[in-house]
């Protein structure tokens, strides 16, 4: 179901975690942005280094390594990490072993941060500490001036005058009682609290602990104190107790029951400390552990709590659905107008959704620029659909941002409970999966996740699989197309083009294969091998035909450029092939470039320095704009196919390529276009001022063998 702007048509057709993925030395491959903000690391300064270097106990964290790798999965294992500004994060990890054809090839860890419930524990369990401690030092006291009153009644007096003293003074608060209840003695601290004004008014006017504390905790309690104490054992535990001025408080008790020589009580004796700045202090970790801080909506762990109790909830005539929703091209935002701006945007998006949703409805903040909302309704598809439209006609308003207002759109995934064995996870799984699909379609829009979309997510993990076994068997073979000097007709180089040979399929285009690959984490094998692939051909045609001097392009992921080790990689492929530089191209999309923005930017610098070239791909289709081009070291710009079409219908002067063309020109760049089919389009090409051209016209893409007869042809046009 595919919603875009406010018309609704039928069409058919993954979550952010703390986690990392090591190879089987412990080196880190992968981390993901949760696991980074943890941490307080960046992709540069985190991969590529051992994942003992952050264990504050490496030997234990070596240990789990090695029970891994033989093969077992280790949930849950307590770790203390230290982050990037020294601090230390008590966290619980769990880590599994990732197989490929049944070797294990590396592992798998999710990291879950549990600093702030540790804090929690450790001041608690202090305060009980301290509170025992207290009743020892009072029973040792105690017991001294019970020697004393024996054998010397002056010192004994001193001594208990001295204890007095001491327990007047002491913040936490101190009573002894009988075992009726009646109050013997309370200290300085416990009358304040009480209301209780001196010692004789407590004389004047006996009070009971027992019903001091069934004041606030209720009389069930009294009844087990009391049966606990006449089996003459200390009770410890929390009490809830009124103060004097009306609000109930926790108190955090030691009760010890204190035996006469007959082995009756003689006397009960009890300390407490006021632990309610504890327990606000605990209250308030938990609600940052379970809410957003800048939008202050529940988070991801709140909102999987949730679900996973709603769908637990037998019986209900209405069904539930969940939309996850995409800020569209928020990084733009954020890199234009900087991170405070995005921040408000965030909070704005929060704001709106809040504003629409029914009050029983749910809003989350999934993490980055995710939002999900959860709702329900009789006729839930209708239901979801609705919600969505009503989402996108909040958000076409735009939102002051600064001194100009800033529209944005959010692309949407629709995922309906259907009983059975659904689960937050699945749930929150497939409304991703068709958010992304809403995002291929063009975004802006919502997608409806259903068993066509299903069949094709399982595709693609049969694909994934495939792929792995792919990159083993050697599958993968790189097509050359020649792009030519539109001045002299000569071949001026070749860009690769890579294809799988899949047993079964034949030859499978990249736009099948590329994208899964990108989203499994095997672009980085993947690009390797073509880079490495692509040097070794260009050497082996200039042993056939010395000096010919033209370049190869090959063409770069956004994953890649992610990477601090493409820039090696690409080094390593050079030295021992004995490529010159200068005739290497990288080839990016102009949508990469933007999504990239700040990670790439030092990337493309480190290639530059090697001496290679570096080409914008499918220029004009992205969200580019002439000052993103400025900030990157590009030397050519190529012109989108859909471009150099439109040069068969209309004059050139007047056709986008033009603008391009001119726009390369003004910033000292070469121009090639693709696509190129028709005399017409080269024609105008050249009319243009445009430097180079591949297509149809010239040759498709084709195996080496093929591009090597094809290249002596062309070298005399």
């Amino acid at each position: 179901m595919v919603h875009e702007g406010g018309n609704l048509q039928l069409r058919a057709d993954e979550t952010p975690v703390a986690f990392c993925v090591l190879d089987t030395t412990g080196t880190i491959t992968h981390a993901s942005d949760p696991e980074l903000e943890l941490l307080g690391y960046h992709q540069h300064d985190y991969v590529g280094r051992n994942f003992l270097e952050f264990d504050v106990d490496p030997d234990a964290a070596e240990l789990t390594l090695s029970r891994v790798l033989a093969g077992e999965d280790v949930l849950d294992h307590s770790a203390r990490l230290r982050a990037r500004d020294g601090s230390v994060r008590h966290t619980l990890r769990s880590l599994s072993p990732i197989r490929l054809s049944g070797v294990i090839r590396g592992i798998r860890c999710v990291t879950r941060d549990i600093t702030e419930a540790t804090m929690v524990a450790e001041v608690l369990q202090h305060a009980e500490r301290h509170l025992a401690a207290l009743q020892k030092e009072n029973e040792v006291l105690r017991a001294r001036l019970d020697d004393l009153e024996r054998t010397n009644p002056a010192p004994a007096r001193a001594a208990a005058h001295s204890l007095a003293t001491i327990l007047e003074a002491t913040p936490d608060l101190v009573a002894t009682f009988a075992m009726d209840g009646r109050v013997i003695y309370a200290n300085s601290a416990l009358r304040h609290f009480a209301g209780i004004a001196s010692v004789e008014r407590l004389r004047d006017e006996p009070v009971s602990f027992f019903d001091f504390v069934a004041a606030g905790q209720g009389h069930d309690l009294t009844a087990k104190l009391r049966s606990q104490l006449r089996e003459g054992r200390t009770w410890t535990g929390e009490i809830r107790a009124p103060r004097h001025d009306g609000e109930v408080v926790p108190l955090s008790c030691v009760i010890t029951p204190h035996l006469g020589a007959e082995g009756e009580i003689e006397l009960v004796s009890g300390i407490a400390r006021d632990v309610s700045t504890y327990k606000q202090l605990e209250s308030e970790l938990a609600y940052q552990a379970t809410h957003d801080s800048l939008t202050e909506l529940p988070n991801r762990k709140l909102l999987t709590r949730f679900l996973d109790r709603i769908l637990a909830t037998p019986g209900s005539d209405r069904t539930m659905v969940i939309l996850f929703c995409d800020i569209d091209n928020f990084k733009v935002v954020n890199d234009s107008l900087g991170h405070s701006a995005g921040d408000k945007l965030l909070a704005g998006v929060a704001k709106r959704l809040r504003e629409i949703v029914r009050p029983a409805d749910v809003v989350a903040r999934f993490g980055g620029d995710e939002f999900v909302v959860v709702t329900e309704g009789v006729d839930p598809v209708a239901h979801a659909l609705r919600m969505a439209s009503q989402i996108s006609r909040a958000m076409a308003l735009p939102f002051d941002l600064g001194a100009t207002g800033t529209h944005v759109t959010v692309s949407t995934g629709i995922a309906i409970a259907a009983g059975g064995d659904d689960s937050a996870e699945s749930l929150l799984r497939d409304a991703d999966l068709a958010m992304y699909k809403a995002k291929e379609l063009g975004r802006n829009r919502a997608v409806l996740f259903d068993e066509a979309l299903r069949a094709l997510v399982e595709d693609r993990h049969e694909t994934e699989s495939a792929l792995h076994m792919a990159l083993d068997r050697d599958e993968f073979v790189l097509h050359y197309q020649p792009a030519v000097d539109i001045s002299t007709g000569r071949v001026r180089g070749f860009e690769a083009l890579i294809r799988w040979n899949r047993p079964g399929a034949g030859l499978v285009p990249p736009s099948q294969f590329v994208r899964i690959a990108e989203q499994s984490d095997l672009i980085g094998r993947l690009g390797r091998w073509v880079i490495r692939r692509a040097c070794e051909q260009m050497a082996a045609w200039d042993r056939i035909a010395p000096g010919l001097d033209f370049e190869i392009a090959v063409n770069l992921s956004g994953r890649q450029l992610t990477t601090t080790s493409i820039v090696d990689e690409v080094g390593a492929s050079l030295d021992l092939s004995g490529l010159d530089p200068s005739r290497m191209v990288l080839e990016l999309t102009e949508s990469v470039l933007v999504e990239s923005l700040d990670t790439a930017l030092d990337t493309l610098r480190a290639l530059k320095a090697l001496g290679v070239r570096l080409a914008v791909d499918d220029f004009g289709t992205g969200y580019s704009s002439l000052t993103h081009l400025q900030r990157f070291p590009i030397d050519i710009l190529k012109i989108d196919q859909s471009f150099v079409a439109e040069l068969e219908t209309i004059e050139a002067e007047s056709s986008l390529a033009a603008v391009m063309t001119g726009l390369a020109r003004t910033m000292g760049l070469e121009v090639i276009a693709e696509g190129v089919e028709s005399g017409v389009q080269l024609e105008a090409l050249r009319q243009l001022g445009c430097h180079g051209a591949q297509g149809f016209l010239f040759a498709p893409p084709e195996p080496p063998s093929r591009s090597r007869r094809r290249l002596g042809s062309l070298l005399g046009l």
